[in-house]
């Protein structure tokens, strides 16, 4: 197993026992990411998966699960769900938290997780709702789309130049990633501090994975009720906003028609980009075998 220093970034051939030597002799972190193909683990999930994306190391049966609110990894989604609801009590298909069991169990027993259910186009599986199969995309867990919380926001205000559903951000570069060092330790309380809001964390991974969350990214989306304008990090939450009905802008069902659509559109156009791209790239070829 080859292994990365957590903080330095210091790679050691020799595994676990060279890495673990000069965390000993520096107070350096681990790595708990490791590549899903091959022998390389990284100190953050976001450069665990740009390898992955990078060498093509996913492994199309058994895609990387992680929880939404913590550093816990799974190997299915049931469990994954499972973890959620208990731990975090948070509905993973929803992308919906909520304050206490009772309200997360009434959700549970809701119409959303009974009478519906809808496939996404890229990789054919099943999600309970509009929300849930959005969050699926914006996470980049589809194993068959190129898809993520970018590419879907620059979607959206293709789309959207009026901004009934996103904020237009004239400066909006893409979502920025953060990389957090040993310099974080506060050393009175013991434990790695977010500085921009001050919650501790036990592992440096930990706070690397809060500070690059939805806790710290811009609200780039709101409710297109004019009366609500609630805002979100993400456009999963708002369809979720949405289906929940409490501000009366469309119906649980009419949101679940119109993002079907919707994504149909997106996957059509998508497929006819690549088989344009073929195309041209046969024609390409082609000529320059002429010359």
């Amino acid at each position: 197993m080859i292994s990365t220093c957590g903080t330095c970034g210091r790679i050691f051939p020799g595994g676990d026992q060279e890495l673990q030597d000069h965390i000993a002799a520096t107070g350096h972190q681990s790595t708990f990411y490791p590549c899903f193909s091959c022998d390389y683990r990284f100190a953050s999930q976001y450069y665990a998966k740009q390898h992955m994306d990078a060498e093509d190391h996913w492994i199309p049966t058994s895609p990387p699960l992680s929880c939404s609110k913590c550093t816990s990894r799974f190997s299915n989604e049931e469990d994954a769900e499972k973890h959620e609801h208990k731990i975090h009590l948070r509905c993973r298909p929803c992308n919906v938290s909520f304050p206490t069991s009772q309200e997360l169990s009434m959700h549970l027993r809701g119409r959303m997780h009974k009478d519906f259910s809808m496939y996404c186009p890229f990789c054919n599986r099943s999600k309970l709702s509009a929300g849930g199969l959005i969050s699926h995309l914006e996470s980049g867990s589809c194993p068959d789309s190129k898809l993520d919380s970018d590419t879907l926001y620059e979607a959206v205000l293709r789309r959207d130049p009026n901004g009934v559903l996103s904020k237009q951000l004239q400066d909006w570069t893409g979502t920025p990633r953060f990389e957090v060092t040993a310099d974080t330790w506060n050393s009175k309380a013991q434990a790695y501090e977010c500085r921009i809001c001050h919650r501790l964390f036990k592992q440096l991974p930990d706070l690397q994975f809060h500070v690059n969350s939805a806790a710290h990214t811009k609200k780039i989306y709101h409710c297109p009720n004019p009366r609500c304008r609630k805002a979100f990090n993400h456009l999963g939450s708002t369809i979720h906003h949405l289906e929940l009905e409490t501000c009366q802008f469309m119906s649980f069902e009419a949101v679940q028609k119109n993002v079907e659509e919707a994504l149909k559109f997106y996957y059509n156009v998508s497929r006819l980009r690549l088989h344009n791209l073929k195309v041209v790239s046969a024609w390409r070829h082609s000529a320059l075998a002429e010359d």
